[in-house]
Protein backbone atom coordinates (compact mmCIF):
# COMPACT_ATOMS: atom_id res chain seq x y z
CA UNK A 1 0.00 0.00 0.00
CA UNK A 2 1.28 3.83 -0.75
CA UNK A 3 1.21 6.06 1.21
CA UNK A 4 2.34 9.46 1.00
CA UNK A 5 2.19 12.42 3.32
CA UNK A 6 2.29 16.11 2.38
CA UNK A 7 2.12 19.64 4.38
CA UNK A 8 -0.06 22.50 2.90
CA UNK A 9 1.21 25.94 4.23
CA UNK A 10 -0.14 29.53 3.54
CA UNK A 11 1.85 32.72 4.87
CA UNK A 12 -0.42 34.59 6.73
CA UNK A 13 2.01 37.00 8.02
CA UNK A 14 3.15 37.76 4.56
CA UNK A 15 7.16 37.42 5.54
CA UNK A 16 7.77 34.36 3.31
CA UNK A 17 8.94 32.04 6.17
CA UNK A 18 5.82 30.08 6.64
CA UNK A 19 6.27 29.01 10.28
CA UNK A 20 3.87 31.62 11.93
CA UNK A 21 0.94 31.50 14.12
CA UNK A 22 -1.51 28.59 12.06
CA UNK A 23 0.26 28.86 8.66
CA UNK A 24 0.61 25.22 8.63
CA UNK A 25 -3.07 24.02 7.89
CA UNK A 26 -2.47 20.46 7.55
CA UNK A 27 -3.71 19.40 10.17
CA UNK A 28 -7.15 20.81 8.85
CA UNK A 29 -6.86 19.38 5.50
CA UNK A 30 -10.16 17.12 4.69
CA UNK A 31 -9.80 17.40 0.66
CA UNK A 32 -6.73 18.74 -2.23
CA UNK A 33 -6.77 18.91 -5.30
CA UNK A 34 -4.28 20.60 -7.62
CA UNK A 35 -3.08 21.10 -11.42
CA UNK A 36 -0.49 22.64 -13.75
CA UNK A 37 -0.37 21.97 -17.37
CA UNK A 38 -0.88 23.42 -21.30
CA UNK A 39 -4.53 24.30 -22.59
CA UNK A 40 -4.40 21.79 -24.74
CA UNK A 41 -2.39 18.55 -24.48
CA UNK A 42 0.17 19.07 -27.50
CA UNK A 43 3.80 19.87 -27.00
CA UNK A 44 3.32 21.46 -30.60
CA UNK A 45 0.05 24.08 -30.21
CA UNK A 46 -0.78 23.78 -26.24
CA UNK A 47 0.36 26.59 -24.21
CA UNK A 48 0.81 26.66 -20.42
CA UNK A 49 -1.86 27.97 -18.01
CA UNK A 50 -1.57 29.24 -14.31
CA UNK A 51 -1.84 26.13 -11.90
CA UNK A 52 -4.68 26.04 -9.25
CA UNK A 53 -5.01 24.54 -6.18
CA UNK A 54 -8.28 23.60 -4.04
CA UNK A 55 -8.47 22.97 -0.42
CA UNK A 56 -11.08 21.70 2.02
CA UNK A 57 -10.67 22.90 5.29
CA UNK A 58 -12.15 22.11 8.45
CA UNK A 59 -13.10 25.23 10.33
CA UNK A 60 -15.07 24.16 13.37
CA UNK A 61 -12.75 26.98 15.29
CA UNK A 62 -13.95 29.64 12.38
CA UNK A 63 -10.32 30.51 12.46
CA UNK A 64 -11.21 31.35 8.63
CA UNK A 65 -14.00 33.07 8.32
CA UNK A 66 -13.09 36.35 8.10
CA UNK A 67 -15.52 38.47 10.17
CA UNK A 68 -13.98 36.69 13.15
CA UNK A 69 -12.04 38.99 15.26
CA UNK A 70 -10.56 36.41 17.68
CA UNK A 71 -8.90 34.28 15.23
CA UNK A 72 -5.47 33.93 15.38
CA UNK A 73 -5.25 35.07 11.74
CA UNK A 74 -7.84 37.92 11.82
CA UNK A 75 -6.79 40.44 9.32
CA UNK A 76 -4.90 37.99 7.62
CA UNK A 77 -7.17 36.09 4.97
CA UNK A 78 -6.20 38.53 2.03
CA UNK A 79 -5.50 37.51 -1.60
CA UNK A 80 -2.12 37.18 -2.65
CA UNK A 81 -0.51 35.28 0.46
CA UNK A 82 2.06 32.32 -0.78
CA UNK A 83 0.66 29.49 -1.15
CA UNK A 84 3.13 25.56 -0.79
CA UNK A 85 2.40 22.36 -0.97
CA UNK A 86 5.02 20.07 -0.08
CA UNK A 87 5.01 16.47 -0.67
CA UNK A 88 6.16 14.67 2.55
CA UNK A 89 8.74 11.29 3.32
CA UNK A 90 5.33 8.55 2.42
CA UNK A 91 6.76 5.01 2.44
CA UNK A 92 6.43 1.96 0.01
CA UNK A 93 6.89 -1.53 0.11
CA UNK A 94 9.09 -2.11 -2.19
CA UNK A 95 13.06 -0.86 -3.57
CA UNK A 96 12.64 0.36 -6.85
CA UNK A 97 12.82 3.92 -7.49
CA UNK A 98 9.85 5.79 -6.30
CA UNK A 99 10.07 9.07 -5.11
CA UNK A 100 7.25 10.42 -2.63
CA UNK A 101 9.61 13.57 -0.94
CA UNK A 102 9.59 15.76 -4.48
CA UNK A 103 9.14 18.65 -2.99
CA UNK A 104 7.45 21.31 -3.24
CA UNK A 105 4.61 20.49 -5.42
CA UNK A 106 3.04 23.27 -6.04
CA UNK A 107 3.67 27.95 -4.99
CA UNK A 108 0.91 29.85 -5.94
CA UNK A 109 -1.35 32.49 -4.38
CA UNK A 110 -4.47 33.16 -1.96
CA UNK A 111 -7.26 33.56 -4.57
CA UNK A 112 -10.03 33.22 -2.28
CA UNK A 113 -10.95 31.15 1.65
CA UNK A 114 -14.66 31.36 2.03
CA UNK A 115 -16.45 29.23 4.69
CA UNK A 116 -19.45 26.81 3.14
CA UNK A 117 -22.07 24.90 4.53
CA UNK A 118 -21.21 21.19 4.37
CA UNK A 119 -23.77 18.69 3.80
CA UNK A 120 -22.69 16.45 7.24
CA UNK A 121 -23.02 19.46 8.96
CA UNK A 122 -19.14 20.36 9.43
CA UNK A 123 -17.86 23.67 9.13
CA UNK A 124 -15.28 23.81 6.72
CA UNK A 125 -14.16 26.58 4.27
CA UNK A 126 -12.28 26.09 1.01
CA UNK A 127 -9.25 27.47 -0.08
CA UNK A 128 -8.65 28.12 -3.53
CA UNK A 129 -4.94 29.29 -4.68
CA UNK A 130 -3.59 30.03 -8.22
CA UNK A 131 -0.46 30.25 -9.66
CA UNK A 132 2.29 32.52 -10.59
CA UNK A 133 1.25 33.12 -14.45
CA UNK A 134 -2.60 33.42 -13.28
CA UNK A 135 -1.00 35.59 -10.47
CA UNK A 136 0.72 37.62 -12.60
CA UNK A 137 -1.83 38.29 -15.25
CA UNK A 138 -3.66 40.43 -12.59
CA UNK A 139 -1.11 42.89 -13.53
CA UNK A 140 -0.32 45.14 -16.73
CA UNK A 141 3.09 45.78 -17.91
CA UNK A 142 4.57 48.50 -20.59
CA UNK A 143 7.79 48.56 -21.77
CA UNK A 144 10.24 51.49 -23.75
CA UNK A 145 11.71 50.67 -26.99
CA UNK A 146 15.02 49.07 -27.02
CA UNK A 147 16.77 47.19 -29.58
CA UNK A 148 19.15 44.38 -29.64
CA UNK A 149 17.22 42.46 -26.97
CA UNK A 150 17.64 38.90 -26.88
CA UNK A 151 14.34 37.17 -26.20
CA UNK A 152 15.27 35.79 -22.35
CA UNK A 153 16.50 39.29 -21.71
CA UNK A 154 12.90 40.34 -22.60
CA UNK A 155 11.54 38.13 -20.71
CA UNK A 156 13.61 39.27 -17.59
CA UNK A 157 12.47 42.93 -18.46
CA UNK A 158 8.46 42.16 -18.53
CA UNK A 159 9.15 40.08 -15.16
CA UNK A 160 10.92 42.92 -13.67
CA UNK A 161 8.52 45.01 -14.46
CA UNK A 162 5.39 43.62 -12.94
CA UNK A 163 8.27 43.49 -9.43
CA UNK A 164 8.46 39.86 -10.12
CA UNK A 165 11.71 38.37 -8.02
CA UNK A 166 15.00 37.69 -10.25
CA UNK A 167 15.40 34.72 -7.77
CA UNK A 168 11.54 33.35 -8.78
CA UNK A 169 12.58 32.71 -12.63
CA UNK A 170 14.52 30.73 -14.36
CA UNK A 171 15.36 31.90 -17.96
CA UNK A 172 17.12 30.73 -21.28
CA UNK A 173 19.40 33.33 -23.35
CA UNK A 174 17.02 32.84 -25.83
CA UNK A 175 18.29 31.82 -29.63
CA UNK A 176 16.47 35.32 -30.98
CA UNK A 177 17.81 38.63 -30.78
CA UNK A 178 15.00 41.22 -31.89
CA UNK A 179 16.35 44.60 -33.53
CA UNK A 180 13.79 46.61 -31.73
CA UNK A 181 11.43 45.49 -28.38
CA UNK A 182 9.13 47.58 -26.07
CA UNK A 183 5.51 46.36 -25.18
CA UNK A 184 2.74 48.73 -25.46
CA UNK A 185 0.30 48.52 -21.70
CA UNK A 186 -1.26 45.15 -21.78
CA UNK A 187 -1.29 42.04 -19.44
CA UNK A 188 1.79 40.39 -18.41
CA UNK A 189 0.47 36.97 -20.19
CA UNK A 190 -0.07 38.67 -23.55
CA UNK A 191 3.25 40.70 -23.20
CA UNK A 192 5.45 37.45 -22.55
CA UNK A 193 3.28 35.00 -25.03
CA UNK A 194 4.88 37.78 -27.89
CA UNK A 195 8.25 37.07 -26.49
CA UNK A 196 7.36 33.60 -26.31
CA UNK A 197 6.29 32.74 -30.56
CA UNK A 198 9.21 34.98 -31.24
CA UNK A 199 11.28 32.39 -29.82
CA UNK A 200 9.52 29.58 -30.61
CA UNK A 201 10.26 28.70 -26.87
CA UNK A 202 8.39 28.01 -23.94
CA UNK A 203 7.34 30.05 -21.24
CA UNK A 204 5.58 28.10 -17.69
CA UNK A 205 5.55 27.85 -13.74
CA UNK A 206 7.56 25.23 -12.27
CA UNK A 207 5.96 23.68 -9.19
CA UNK A 208 8.48 25.79 -7.02
CA UNK A 209 6.70 28.48 -8.08
CA UNK A 210 9.16 29.81 -10.46
CA UNK A 211 8.62 31.15 -13.99
CA UNK A 212 10.66 29.43 -16.26
CA UNK A 213 11.47 30.40 -20.39
CA UNK A 214 13.09 27.40 -22.28
CA UNK A 215 14.13 28.67 -25.72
Amino acid sequence: MVLATYTLRVDWDNNDILTGTGEDVTARLMELEWWRGRDYPSQLTGRSIGGKLRATLLNTSKDYSSFNTLSPIAGNIVPGRKVRLDGGSGSFPYTFPIVFNDKPHFVGFLDSLEPIPDIHGRNVAELVAIGPLAYLNEKEVQLAMATSKATGTAIGDILDDTGWPSGDRTLDTGQTTMDRFWVDRQKTIAALRLVEETEGGFIYEGKDGKIVFQD
